[in-house]
C-alpha cells in the first residue's frame, strides 16, 4: 500500500512538472437599479445581487518541439441556487500558430473590441449568447499583422444555448442552425490596433420563404491608446434575406489617478426586414468610473441610459465591488 501511495505521489510530480495549472476568478457584487425614465410601461427594478462570479482553471503543457498544449474550463453564475458552466477551449500552439476548438459566450463583440468599460449587450445590442467553434490563427506573416480563419455553431436559440452547449454532432445541414464561417484580418503594434472580420452564413434559403435568415456579416474595429485616453469605434453590419441591421459603437477611457473613467455610445438601426416591427433606431450612452483599490480590486460606479425602437427609455444605475484572482 505505501509502495503504491509512494508511486501516485511520484506520478503526480512529475506531471506537474510537464504542466502548469493556474486558476483565476472574478468576483463583482452590487447594487443595481433599473428604472423606466420616461414613465413608459414596465417594471423598475432595484436590489443587492451577484454581477459576476466567475472561475476559470487554465492548464498549459509543454509538447517539445516549440508546441505547447492550452486548455481552459471554466464555472460561471456560481450561487446559492446552483453553478453554471462557462467557456472551454483547447488550443494547439506553436511557429505555425495557434489552432483551437471550443464552445464560448466569448466576448460582447462590440464593447471588448473598443475596450469599452460599461458594455450595452442587453441594452442596445443583443444578449451574448455561446457557440461552438474551430479556429485557426496564423503567426504574425509580418510585424503586428495576423490572419483568423474560424468555423462557428450556434444553437437553434438564443434559450437554448445560454443554457447548455449544442452538443457533439447537433448543427449540421438540414437544422435550423445556421452556421457561419469567419476570416479576420488584424493587426496589432505599439498603440493602435484594428481588424476587419467578413462572416458568410450557411442554409441562407430565399428572400420569399426565409427572409429572416442572414446571409454575410461585416464587422470592424479601430483602437488607439494616446496615453491620457484610449479611444476605440466598431461598426458591425449583418445583412438577412430582407433587410439589414448595423451596429456602431464609440467609447473614451481615461485613466486619472486611481480611478479609469469611461464613456461610450452605442446604436443598432435596422433597415428594411420583413417583419416591419423591428425596424428602427435603439441607442444609448454609458459612464463609468472606477476607483482602483489595488490591482485586483475595486469599487465601479456606472450609469446607463437607452431607449428600446424610440419607444421608452431605460436608465440604469449600478454600484459594485470587485475582486479579481
Amino acid at each position: 500500500m505505501k509502495k503504491t501511495l509512494v508511486a501516485i505521489a511520484v506520478l503526480a510530480a512529475s506531471s506537474a512538472s510537464f504542466a502548469q495549472v493556474a486558476i483565476t476568478g472574478n468576483y463583482i457584487y452590487g447594487y443595481k437599479s433599473t428604472t423606466n425614465v420616461l414613465g413608459a410601461a414596465g417594471v423598475d427594478n432595484s436590489g443587492l445581487g451577484i454581477d459576476t462570479s466567475y472561475v476559470q482553471f487554465t492548464s498549459t503543457e509543454d509538447l517539445g518541439g516549440g508546441l505547447k498544449a492550452v486548455a481552459n474550463m471554466s464555472i460561471d453564475g456560481l450561487n446559492r441556487a446552483g453553478v453554471a458552466g462557462g467557456d472551454s477551449q483547447i488550443s494547439i500552439e506553436g511557429g505555425f500558430g495557434k489552432f483551437r476548438v471550443y464552445l464560448e459566450r466569448g466576448p460582447d463583440t462590440m464593447t471588448d473590441y473598443v475596450k469599452g468599460a460599461v458594455g450595452m449587450d442587453q441594452k442596445v445590442f443583443s444578449a451574448i449568447t455561446a457557440s461552438d467553434g474551430i479556429a485557426y490563427l496564423t503567426p504574425e506573416l509580418f510585424p503586428g499583422f495576423k490572419i483568423q480563419i474560424q468555423h462557428i455553431e450556434s444553437a437553434p436559440s438564443q434559450a437554448t444555448e445560454n443554457v447548455a452547449p449544442i452538443g457533439l454532432g447537433v448543427g449540421a445541414a438540414g437544422t435550423s442552425v445556421q452556421r457561419r464561417n469567419d476570416i479576420r484580418f488584424q493587426y496589432a503594434a505599439g498603440s493602435l490596433a484594428t481588424a476587419i472580420n467578413f462572416l458568410s452564413y450557411d442554409q441562407q434559403g430565399e428572400a420569399t420563404t426565409t427572409p429572416n435568415a442572414t446571409t454575410t456579416a461585416t464587422r470592424g474595429y479601430v483602437r488607439y491608446d494616446f496615453g491620457v485616453a484610449r479611444v476605440g469605434a466598431a461598426l458591425y453590419q449583418l445583412n438577412y434575406q430582407v433587410g439589414k441591421r448595423t451596429d456602431a459603437m464609440v467609447s473614451v477611457n481615461a485613466p486619472v489617478g486611481s480611478f479609469d473613467l469611461g464613456a461610450e455610445w452605442a446604436q443598432r438601426k435596422v433597415d428594411d426586414r420583413a417583419t416591419a416591427t423591428v425596424n428602427g433606431t435603439t441607442s444609448g450612452y454609458a459612464l463609468s468610473a472606477k476607483y482602483n483599490l489595488s490591482k485586483r480590486t475595486a469599487v465601479i460606479g456606472t450609469y446607463s441610459r437607452w431607449d428600446v425602437l424610440n419607444k421608452e427609455t431605460v436608465g440604469e444605475t449600478a454600484v459594485l465591488l470587485s475582486h479579481s484572482f
